[in-house]
């Protein structure tokens, strides 16, 4: 799976300094969709990106071991690209070829807002009203998972616009406003990430569903989006999304938690769940699945109120300044037998907290091996309004060796499957649960 990543954002005073993504430039030749380029902007813009990735990788010789087979090497298609969106896609492909995660490159905000704007213009299918409230998340209640090579119904809310049209937990789903769901092709992110991207939409909003039964029998739904969320979160190039959290208790005295990003808010409500809506929880599953990753103190927090000891979580080298990682243990936090799980839509964030749990012994990981996209990353926006994502630093796990490339293995590897979610349950759940009331010595 090549690198297209979630991040985790890490801010540090002095070492290094994010760039946010502002930018009013409006660019000639807009109404055609393209911008001309000549060599001459088209080698200042290589080398804006190439000086950048330089400053801030954390490779000492990152110009002299990568020149020659990187920027030699795509410097010609750069300098034949005829406007600003080839040119992103010429450079994006460079990028890619240092191979680590957390490297992108797009075009000017001009050419992407046009992009933005024709479909913006393209009209509902639902009443007719095109003044749709862009900045507030909406989902028909349907939530995807990876499952045999195939996109499937995980969870439908009740009451939701899913749940209404009678959509089932296994079922497959093919494609989502006509966009296909290749599961058993390879892609940058996992496609239950990008399924659950494409439901995403203004509260009101309609999108379309085509999905499979057991029996193979097809069908295409029409659902309306309803509001899930406060805000959209924003993660680098991952796709808009909003926070996805939920919790409940299961039998054996066992909490189970999910969330969709380390986020302050995910924080909050984990920190609820443990010490006051759920005191008497003897077991803890905190669910990463399909989690995208995000701000990595958020990360260091979640740790810290599910195990009671300061653990280390790894070391983190940036601008040559190493840094190392740990937990804050707080007054009620969680002193029980905890699992986590988690697939290859864990991303970043949610491979460091998995990874420093298993190697501190704190917890048992079931599951299937992360997407091992887990390095520290800058937004840099240029001179030429191009925008660049770009690595800034390593990461070593508290055992030793790296997750980026590799990924977290679960100490239990279990799979999910179609049979099991159309039934109603999930076998990494199920497994989880079985080894914390084994642990415990209590009965379902």
């Amino acid at each position: 799976m090549k690198p297209w990543s979630s991040i985790s954002q890490v801010k540090i005073k002095g070492i290094f300094r994010v760039a946010w993504l502002v930018c009013w430039l409006t660019l000639p030749g807009m109404a055609a969709g393209a911008v001309s380029v000549r060599q001459e902007r088209a080698q200042r813009v290589l080398d804006e990106v190439w000086s950048q990735l330089a400053a801030q990788n954390f490779e000492p010789d990152f110009n002299e071991k990568f020149r020659k087979p990187v920027y030699e090497k795509f410097q010609p298609e750069v300098l034949s690209a005829v406007d600003d969106a080839e040119l992103a896609g010429v450079l994006d492909r460079m990028v890619h070829q240092l191979g680590v995660s957390h490297l992108k490159v797009l075009p000017p905000l001009g050419i992407q807002a046009f992009s933005a704007l024709e479909a913006a213009r393209r009209p509902p299918r639902n009443d007719g009203t095109e003044n749709w409230d862009l900045s507030v998340p909406g989902d028909p209640g349907l939530k995807l998972i990876e499952a045999e090579n195939a996109v499937a119904v995980w969870r439908v809310w009740p009451e939701s616009a899913a749940a209404v049209a009678k959509i089932e937990t296994g079922e497959l789903v093919l494609a989502i406003d006509g966009i296909p769901l290749l599961a058993d092709k390879d892609t940058p992110l996992g496609w239950a990430m990008i399924g659950q991207a494409l439901l995403t939409g203004p509260p009101g909003s309609s999108v379309a569903v085509r999905l499979r039964n057991a029996a193979g029998a097809e069908r295409e739904v029409t659902l309306t989006r309803q509001r899930m969320g406060t805000k959209f979160l924003e993660f680098g190039i991952m796709p808009r999304a909003f926070l996805d959290y939920w919790s409940e208790w299961l039998p054996g005295d066992i909490l189970y938690i999910h969330f969709s990003a380390f986020y302050p808010e995910a924080v909050k409500r984990l920190r609820y769940d443990v010490s006051k809506r759920y005191p008497g929880a003897k077991g803890l599953i905190v669910d990463v699945r399909n989690n995208a990753g995000g701000i990595l103190t958020m990360g260091q927090w979640v740790v810290s109120w599910c195990v009671p000891k300061v653990l280390p979580l790894g070391e983190m080298t940036i601008a040559q300044t190493s840094l190392k990682l740990e937990s804050w243990p707080q007054q009620q936090t969680f002193r029980g037998p905890v699992a986590v799980l988690l697939n290859r839509d864990s991303y970043s964030t949610a491979e460091i907290f998995a990874g420093c749990l298993q190697d501190a012994a704190g917890a048992v990981l079931f599951g299937e091996t992360s997407a091992g996209m887990c390095l520290p990353s800058n937004f840099v926006l240029l001179e030429s309004g191009f925008r660049l994502q770009t690595v800034v630093g390593s990461y070593v796990r508290p055992a030793g060796g790296e997750i980026e490339g590799l990924g977290v293995e679960p100490d239990r590897v279990v799979p999910v499957r179609l049979d099991s979610l159309r039934s109603g349950k999930d076998d990494v759940v199920d497994a989880a649960a079985e080894y914390l009331r084994s642990e415990l010595g209590t009965q379902p």
